[in-house]
């Protein structure tokens, strides 16, 4: 039976779960007190297919000792490919016997990944075979393993081990030495190596393991990247430390017949993953005869039901996920909260969390016993958060200490003294605390624009009062240079694309939302864009991209007219970033 244990800071109570200290601890511990639950599932041509924690664990010492046995104990080895078990076990075998795991994203092409090749020193990567082209090219000096390989490198490594070779078994690390390299840019500037202790993930886990219970019989769906921290500590590393199982989605492509064959309990998504979903599910209440009278009637009549009752007045959209999904994990971006009450309406639970690359990622997280649409929860135990230099309304950039905080940027002194002073990690973020504790994020430093009046603008809270209807697919505020107006690019959904008065339509919901902001964050115009913005692999839009802030065919709200590129009209207050 699950046991509880309360808190010493009065925000409720913990899961009481066992203490790890690394990597290693978390694979040792978990394949063998959960041996014959299945701990990897994945679909292909032929079937689906299963590992149990035994061969798991079995299969993560023959890779390590082959590796080791190739010259690779201590390096640095990369690994790059879509989600899948090969992915897994390369992670888990470098980090629990090998050396230094260096997670790649990869849609890099050859220049990038050359370069972080390069910068990191990285002895050898493990790689996906449709990445050859690109690996052989950038890496022409590193060991190159692909996955199709992994029958052969665990055959050698069996081998080695039954001829008496204990390397694995006797291997040792120190958890707070560097023992994970990520490459992060974000939405801002160039590549960066964020360096993690295998005690900052191990720690993460835990605590976030202490307030969210994940129980044996649970199972992950991986969809987003799992070179990413977000994905691979919350939909991967939390997942085997519990004893539950992880399911590869193949691609979105085949993400409905994964949902659906796989039956997962639980997804980890970004904010643009499920309000897709949300405005999936309203497009078919609307083509349903009397289906906006339905919809209504049935969120009435959740509204008075516990969540077993939701389920079943939702039923038909709770089978669209397969029918076992019980709750969703959302990070990376802010929730827009309609889309957050939504899910709760049809009866799932929505779990929303804020963290980053540079601190293993969580900070605070919503717990068992507290979820709002309008925040981020609290922090978790061993996480401190400090609003820093608070105006008037209480917002300042916040500040994170911690054992999640990682080591420094790798090789890049300069940069890890900007971010980490006196033992705090400024993020560059900026939010609030709640009268309730709870951290609510209002905008980013860098995206801030600041008018000549002083006043600021957070892009990030139009953007999410814009992404609460169904006319919008996709959206991203900026502002222009020349004039200092707030512009709104925006890609209509499907259905106000193909409407004849699509455009009119746009129009009016935005002037609808800037009645909700003074006249200084008022948007003046707007684009209706068609091609995808550019993205980071977690699907933030990347602020700075020429691209995305074209005003090619820019609409003023006044007249809804064109205008050329780069128009010089002024209306609303001059603004400087």
């Amino acid at each position: 039976m699950m046991k509880q244990k309360k808190k010493n800071d009065g925000t409720g109570y913990v899961h009481d779960i066992r203490d790890i200290t690394s990597v290693r601890d978390l694979v040792l511990s978990s394949c063998e007190l959960y041996a014959d639950n299945i701990a990897f599932l994945w679909r292909d041509k032929e079937g689906t297919h299963t590992v149990t924690y035994r061969e798991a664990g079995e299969n993560i010492r023959a890779v390590a000792t082959e590796l080791s046995a190739m010259g690779l104990r201590g390096k640095k080895i990369a690994v790059m490919g879509d989600n899948s078990y090969q992915w897994a076990l390369s992670y888990l075998a470098v980090c629990s016997g090998v050396g230094i795991i260096m997670p790649v994203d990869k849609d890099y092409g050859a220049e990038q990944l050359e370069f972080v090749m390069r910068d990191s020193g990285a002895a050898a990567i493990i790689y996906q075979d449709r990445l050859e082209k690109t690996v052989n090219a950038a890496c022409p000096d590193a060991v190159t393993i692909s996955f199709s390989t992994f029958p052969a490198l665990i055959a050698a490594g069996r081998e080695k081990i039954a001829a008496g070779d204990t390397g694995y078994d006797t291997y040792s690390l120190n958890p707070h030495d560097f023992g994970v390299l990520l490459y992060t840019s974000g939405t801002m500037g160039v590549a960066k190596g964020v360096m993690l202790s295998q005690y900052n993930i191990a720690s993460n886990v835990m605590e976030a393991m202490r307030v969210i219970h994940v129980y044996e019989g649970d199972r992950a769906l991986s969809v987003l990247p799992l070179h990413h921290t977000y994905e691979c500590v919350a939909g991967f590393l939390s997942f085997f430390f519990s004893g539950a199982s992880i399911a590869y989605n193949a691609s979105l492509r085949t993400l409905m017949g994964d949902l659906r064959e796989l039956q997962p309990t639980v997804l980890v998504v970004v904010p643009l993953l499920i309000s897709t979903f949300y405005k999936k599910i309203r497009t078919k209440y609307r083509e349903m005869k009397c289906g906006k009278l339905i919809y209504c009637l049935q969120c009435g009549l959740a509204a008075m039901l516990p969540k077993g009752g939701r389920r079943r007045v939702f039923g038909a959209v709770h089978r669209i996920f397969g029918g076992r999904v019980r709750a969703f994990l959302c990070g990376a971006a802010p929730l827009p909260p309609e889309v957050f009450s939504a899910f709760v309406r049809y009866g799932f639970d929505v779990f929303t969390g804020y963290g980053l690359t540079e601190t293993s990622p969580v900070c605070t997280m919503h717990s068992d016993w507290y979820r709002s649409p309008d925040d981020v929860g609290h922090p978790i135990a061993g996480v401190r958060v400090r609003i820093t230099d608070p105006d008037e309304n209480g917002e300042g950039e916040i500040a994170i200490r911690g054992n999640n905080v990682m080591i420094g940027y790798y090789n890049n002194p300069e940069e890890t003294a900007k971010v980490l002073r006196d033992g705090w990690f400024y993020t560059g973020d900026i939010g609030i605390r709640k009268p309730n504790g709870a951290i609510k994020i209002t905008g980013r430093a860098k995206s801030m624009i600041v008018t000549e009046g002083g006043k600021k603008i957070f892009p990030e809270e139009l953007e999410s009062c814009l992404m609460n209807s169904d006319l919008i697919g996709d959206c991203f505020v900026f502002q222009k240079p020349d004039n200092g107006n707030i512009v709104a690019s925006v890609i209509p959904s499907d259905e106000a694309g193909k409407s004849e008065d699509g455009e009119a339509a746009v129009a009016e919901y935005i002037k609808s939302v800037n009645d909700k902001f003074p006249a200084y964050k008022k948007i003046r115009s707007f684009i209706l864009r068609h091609i995808p913005f550019e993205k980071t692999s977690t699907k933030k839009t990347k602020r700075f991209s020429e691209s995305n802030l074209s005003t090619e065919g820019e609409i003023k709200l006044d007249s809804s007219r064109a205008l050329p590129g780069g128009d010089k009209e002024k209306s609303g207050e001059k603004s400087k970033k």
